[in-house]
């Protein structure tokens, strides 16, 4: 009786293995009420590739034009920084 138990033991645990090697159906893809498909249409194209790159690009553009205006920016303080700096020489020696 217990050999035919194990038996029938070793059988079901290898049963259970080889059901996770059971080939599934794909999920179906969820179906869309017809009232929100324009909404959904216009995500996709918002979001296609083609409209990803084309952000990247604007992005990339948008953060080089930033970096030379900071530079500019920069340039035009420490111009005015040493400016202050000679007038105060000249009103310290004048005094």
């Amino acid at each position: 009786m217990a050999k035919i138990a194990v038996v029938f033991l070793l059988v079901a645990v290898v049963a259970i293995c080889n059901g996770a090697r059971v080939a599934r159906d794909t999920p179906a893809k969820p179906e869309v009420d017809p009232l929100f498909q324009p909404v959904v249409d216009n995500l996709q194209k918002l979001f296609s590739q083609e409209n990803i790159d084309k952000v990247r690009a604007e992005t990339e553009a948008l953060i080089k034009k930033g970096q030379e205006t900071s530079e500019n920016a920069l340039d035009a303080i420490i111009e005015y920084g040493k400016k202050l700096q000679e007038d105060l020489k000249k009103k310290k020696t004048a005094a």
